[in-house]
């Protein structure tokens, strides 16, 4: 569309004073400039769309943003970053009724995010509103006035501005009812942009509904010095220097961007690199207008014509053959004025300005640079035209005006929409813990609050899914220990390999209560369901006898039934609980006086000496913490199970692999129950390695109960496997699922399985990402759908280590080669 820049010759550049507003209330700003209606457009989840959903969302924003810009308005786009504020984290999520352990952690998490240094990006959408309405009614209208009552009255401007407020409100309603879900900007979220704008370091906001007289006179307190170069602004930590950036008259190509891949304003976080790893983002201002159809088409066509005789001219001078560049212009225009006739298409006159911030001019012109090769390399040529910096500037100041008007661009306003200065890698919830940082094209804190599922009666499954060493049950467990302490809870966690020791020690840290249990070593029958259920021993009977059952050959099992059974019921009938466990219930079968219920009692005495079965069927140790039914940590070291093969048919089970079985069971009994029966305080079930259990019945079982009845019972599941193919053949499972994070996969049928899983489909660009994915990279699809890549934060090196799953070696064996520097716990996990 290059052709219709020459047109601009005409055109005079404004070198007035800046414009700013002389009053600020919700979701508008009056002043010298115009009266404009101000929207902030949340960030979205677009960055992890695919192809097909990118082109569809573009068309829709596209056909809402066409039927939102009034014809012959201007408009504005603003997009400022400030910064992530571990304060207002720390307001928002304290409670005094939190321990003195969980304060600490909060602090902590506090104190992360302000390291992490996160940008915050704030979208706003402004149009002018306060323009003379240039249809032919009121063009008539006007004419008679004039002639016959002279100079517009003081009830006439009152009238307008009455007409201005009206359409302020009406668009922005319509704003928000439109796919870009905006709503109206506050009066300090504009504030903020306006003293952003002058002074860079924001230090101060009016508090009030409406800023205006000394508040904005605060607010415009500024030291500008333009250069023909650059704009210097004086800030409370020095002067920063600011380079603004606009395309060459031909800086787009004259057919378009396409999608995916066109999304020129997606990522802003492009200076930021090993040589410069403290640039920010930069920021953009689009100064707009969107001509009436009738102009439009009077445009197109003049440039049409122009081309023509461009085309005709060419061929004359070179044998019939007019140069590709004059014939691919001729078929766009062509094209677009058909579309614009037809209504297909809206177009729009805008200039995007991009502005470099740098403390010092050699990293302004490294900086600047950067940003123009990075452009380059996408086929958009950019420059910073010396002499316009100042005209520039003041363009992208909050309240001012089109100043330099040669270098807009005419172009489709979906090219203006498909660039994405809306879009972003909003995901997580709006409240709870920090627990992992933003990599997308909205950087910042990510933050989950897992139990707040079963208050909107959401689903309650949240899964973990990629290869080995990926990070998936260090990540898990940071998630679990920060819920467990923010919200008074019951948590458990069965580690099946053994290698998650540290997460206990992780949470009494910070004075969590901890009960662990090892199949190793642990205090007799502290798994008895006879200890847990005192106050229902018929349950504990019932429960105590399918263990026992377990223990035994499965060709004995159907004719022990009986008398195990009776035994039991005779112990659940004593009065005093001490004296009802499991174990008593061999002992009753060993004081009768059946000789077949005498053996079976002396074979189940042998049994249940075996460091496998004593925690559930061993004398019961009295004077030992008894497993809790209330909030607290439960950890369950299972690494020395020798769990059967799950394809082993049950009668050629060794005995070492059927006590194995029975523990695992008595654990998952009582996780049950904790799940199903205990009321009143949220409940977290940790599975890691699930792939370990998922072949036992019992595992399934117990998974399917509690995904399809968790939300009605108060509990939650978070799964971490390597299989994502088993969770997908789980039924009923995946219709349960809250959110997913997928780490990386070594093949693409994994990476294809957690496509699916994410929602996505399993193209070439889904899947290579997936295999790419670094340790402790996932991508996060939350309970809302929305998709983002994030990493997440071990906080601090102690605690990294106390969560690393590295195997260690003797030290003997280790390499003392290292040069003894730490890691950056947001590098990723082991």
């Amino acid at each position: 569309m290059g052709l219709l820049r020459n047109a601009g010759s005409r055109w005079r550049r404004d070198g007035g004073p800046v414009a700013t507003p002389t009053a600020l209330a919700q979701g508008v700003s009056t002043g010298p400039g115009g009266t404009w209606a101000w929207a902030v457009i949340p960030p979205a989840a677009t960055d992890e769309l695919d192809s097909a959903r990118l082109v569809a969302a573009t068309a829709e924003n596209a056909a809402d943003l066409g039927r939102l810009l009034p014809p012959g308005a201007d408009f504005h786009i603003k997009v400022q970053w400030g910064r992530w504020s571990g304060q207002d984290y720390l307001d928002q999520e304290w409670r005094p009724d939190l321990p003195d352990g969980a304060q600490q952690l909060l602090a902590l998490q506090a104190d992360r995010i302000d390291a992490n240094d996160f940008p915050r990006r704030q979208v706003l959408i402004g149009v002018r509103m306060d323009v003379a309405d240039t249809s032919l009614p009121a063009q008539l209208t006007a004419r008679a006035k004039k002639a016959t009552t002279g100079a517009l009255s003081s009830g006439d401007a009152a009238q307008a501005l009455a007409v201005s407020v009206k359409r302020v409100s009406g668009w922005l309603q319509r704003m928000g009812e439109s796919s870009f879900r905006a709503r109206p900007a506050t009066t300090q979220e504009l504030a903020w942009a306006l003293r952003h704008d002058l002074r860079r370091v924001v230090d101060w906001l009016p508090d009030t509904p409406i800023a205006s007289g000394g508040q904005l006179a605060r607010l415009k307190s500024a030291q500008v010095l333009p250069g023909a170069r650059h704009t210097e602004i004086g800030t409370d930590l020095g002067t920063r220097y600011l380079r603004l950036v606009i395309p060459t008259e031909t800086g787009f190509p004259a057919t378009g961007l396409e999608l995916p891949g066109g999304e020129w304003l997606k990522h802003l976080d492009v200076l930021r690199s090993d040589d410069d790893p403290t640039a920010p983002p930069v920021e953009v201002s689009i100064r707009g207008r969107r001509p009436p159809k009738a102009e439009a088409v009077k445009t197109l066509s003049e440039a049409l014509a122009l081309a023509k005789e461009q085309e005709r001219t060419a061929r004359e001078g070179l044998a019939e053959e007019a140069p590709e560049q004059v014939a691919l212009a001729r078929s766009t225009l062509s094209a677009r004025l058909l579309e614009v006739q037809s209504g297909l298409l809206d177009m729009v006159w805008d200039t995007p300005t991009w502005v470099v911030e740098a403390e010092d001019l050699d990293v302004l012109d490294r900086r600047t640079q950067a940003l123009i090769d990075r452009y380059a390399g996408r086929g958009i040529k950019l420059w910073a035209p010396p002499h316009l910096q100042d005209l520039l500037w003041k363009e992208t100041v909050l309240g001012d005006r089109r100043r330099v008007l040669e270098f807009a661009q005419f172009r489709p306003l979906s090219t203006l929409v498909g660039s994405w200065f809306h879009g972003g890698s909003q995901v997580g919830s709006a409240t709870g813990s920090y627990v992992a940082a933003n990599t997308g094209s909205t950087p910042g804190p990510v933050r989950t609050r897992i139990t707040n599922a079963q208050l909107t009666r959401d689903a309650v499954t949240t899964v973990l899914v990629g290869s080995t060493g990926m990070a998936k049950s260090t990540s898990m467990c940071l998630m679990l220990v920060a819920e467990q302490l923010a919200v008074p809870s019951w948590a458990a966690l069965p580690d099946m390999k053994g290698d998650l020791g540290g997460v206990p020690d992780y949470c009494e840290m910070y004075g969590g209560t901890v009960w662990r249990l090892s199949a190793e070593e642990q205090a007799s029958g502290a798994l008895d369901a006879f200890r847990y259920l005192q106050d229902d021993p018929q349950t504990a009977a019932s429960y105590a006898v399918d263990d026992l059952t377990l223990m035994l050959p499965v060709q004995r099992r159907q004719l022990v039934e009986a008398p195990l059974r009776a035994a039991a019921d005779s112990v659940a009938a004593l009065s005093d609980p001490d004296q009802r466990s499991t174990h008593a219930i061999i002992e009753a079968l060993h004081n009768s006086t059946d000789p077949h219920e005498q053996q079976l009692g002396r074979d189940l005495t042998s049994l249940a000496r075996d460091p496998l079965a004593r925690a559930v069927a061993g004398p019961p140790d009295l004077s030992a913490t008894p497993i809790p039914t209330g909030p607290g940590f439960v950890y369950f070291k299972l690494n020395a199970l020798r769990l059967p093969d799950p394809h082993t048919p049950e009668e050629l089970w060794k005995p070492g692999g059927r006590l194995s079985a029975m523990f695992v069971q008595a654990v998952f009994t009582y996780l049950a129950h904790m799940s199903s029966q205990v009321r009143g305080i949220p409940k977290l079930l940790a599975l890691p390695e699930l792939h370990l259990i998922t072949g036992f019945s019992y595992g399934t079982s117990l998974l399917e109960r509690i995904a399809r009845m968790g939300s009605a019972n108060d509990t939650d599941l978070l799964l971490d496997t390597q299989a994502t193919g088993d969770l997908l053949r789980i039924p009923g499972l995946v219709d349960q699922i809250n959110s997913v994070f997928a780490f990386g996969a070594r093949t693409d049928t994994e990476a294809a399985d957690q496509a699916r899983l994410l929602g996505l489909e399993p193209d070439r660009a889904v899947l290579d990402r997936q295999r790419g994915l670094r340790k402790g990279q996932c991508l996060y699809r939350d309970s809302q759908g929305q998709i983002a890549a994030i990493r997440f934060d071990r906080l601090t090196q102690q605690i990294a280590e106390v969560l690393d799953t590295t195997t260690k070696r003797h030290p003997t064996t280790v390499d003392t080669s290292t040069d003894g520097t730490t890691a950056d716990p947001m590098e990723e996990a082991s």
